[in-house]
């Protein structure tokens, strides 16, 4: 061992401690007198939302006629992949009153805040977790103490149209909507005393730049924001959950463009994030939570476009499959990148949490994007069949009625 490498495990060690459980915490942590640590509640869902009939994909085209429900196989478990809602639940109290924040991640690529056909967008989840919230203990809850989010993966079911006639997959929808907010209704059930660590990284690398590439957008910087909270057990230490903001965009797996074998298959695949939330509950035990920052680039560094990454190992075996080797990888650097944030991360001492909102209306300049949304309200697309065939492009299915729409302006919390 060099004099180099051995000052740096030094100080890998020195940022470090133990706990009970094994678990690795920061030193600030264990330096922090017990009685000035903030003293929360908090929770944690995981609910599976795995397509159960065929769903047309939401990137790089829809996929067979008729949709897919085929998933690609975890090559380190021998599963297929699942596509799930993870929720978070933090709480507090102070003066005697309850105060709760809650942060849902959803691997979907998007997910409107309002629709025509009924109150499936994210607002109106957001509105009926707050109304159990406030019956169920905290009476002070609100829409604006919930944030849902979507990861932006490609190779997942779409649920905005665009790819595909919106009709056709309106009744994943519906699962969706009435799973997360199952989701976050169990996240504040689960809810038991704990303290939080909360660590940052800057990780521009995670949103590409790394290689010459399409997308890539050479010369311009990226945002590489990332934050970390850990939330352990009060008394035993141990995970309860770990929630991430990070930026890569999970965007390696295209969904219909990819290959399985030596034949061009569509398959359904979480992407990295899953195996990414793996490796932090491996190494850290509860449920980790991955959400998406600012997808600091529409390339990751492992995108490559069409072809594996030639220097990084086999890992399914296909010499033919592009991406899934990569998501992988992407995967460990990217809770790699979550441990060095936590071991140097600090207690919260603060007990306070809150949420606030406010409505944004913006016009639209691009009579084209108008058309998407305004052009087939109510409509099951068939006009839209010829160019749909051509383009890959149908109409979105976004509400377009106050608050999400005023004649050539749009809205969304």
């Amino acid at each position: 061992m060099d004099g180099g490498t051995r000052r740096l495990l030094l100080a890998a060690l020195g940022a470090v401690g133990l706990v009970a459980g094994g678990a690795l915490v920061p030193a600030a942590h264990a330096a922090t007198p017990r009685s000035a640590l903030a003293l929360f509640r908090v929770g944690v869902a995981v609910a599976d939302i795995d397509p159960t009939a065929p769903t047309y994909l939401g990137g790089y085209g829809a996929g067979p006629a008729g949709g897919t429900i085929r998933r690609h196989v975890n090559p380190l478990t021998g599963r297929p992949e699942e596509l799930t809602v993870r929720a978070v639940a933090i709480e507090t109290v102070r003066d005697g009153r309850r105060r709760v924040v809650e942060l849902a991640s959803v691997d979907s690529q998007g997910w409107f805040a309002g629709y025509q056909e009924g109150q499936y967008g994210i607002s109106d989840v957001r509105a009926a977790a707050a109304a159990w919230l406030r019956s169920h203990g905290a009476p002070g809850a609100a829409p604006a103490d919930i944030i849902v989010s979507s990861l932006h993966e490609h190779a997942v079911p779409s649920v905005y149209g665009v790819f595909s006639p919106a009709k056709a997959n309106v009744w994943y929808l519906k699962q969706l909507a009435a799973t997360t907010t199952r989701a976050l209704e169990q996240a504040y059930s689960n809810a038991r005393p704990a303290t939080v660590i909360a660590g940052t990284a800057d990780a521009p690398w995670l949103g590409g730049g790394d290689v010459a590439e399409g997308n890539e957008f050479e010369g311009w910087k990226r945002d590489g924001s990332l934050v970390a909270l850990w939330a352990r057990d009060a008394t035993t230490g141990r995970t309860i959950a770990t929630y991430v903001s990070e930026p890569a965009y999970p965007n390696i797996v295209f969904g219909p463009a990819d290959l399985a074998g030596t034949t061009r298959e569509t398959l359904i695949s979480s992407d990295f994030p899953a195996y990414a939330e793996a490796i932090i509950e491996a190494r850290l035990g509860g449920v980790a939570v991955l959400a998406s920052g600012s997808l600091a680039n529409q390339a990751s560094p492992l995108q490559a476009d069409i072809a594996p990454s030639p220097d990084l190992p086999r890992v399914d075996g296909h010499p033919q499959t592009r991406a899934f080797d990569d998501i992988v990888q992407m995967g460990s650097a990217v809770a790699n990148e979550v441990f060095a944030a936590l071991a140097h991360g600090r207690p919260v001492t603060d007990g306070t949490v809150a949420g606030a909102e406010q409505n944004v209306v913006s016009p639209v300049t691009n009579p084209a994007d108008s058309a998407l949304s305004v052009l087939d309200a109510g409509d099951d697309g068939a006009d839209w069949a010829p160019a749909g065939n051509v383009f890959t492009v149908w109409p979105d299915d976004r509400s377009f009625t106050p608050p999400y729409g005023y004649g050539a302006a749009v809205g969304t919390p």
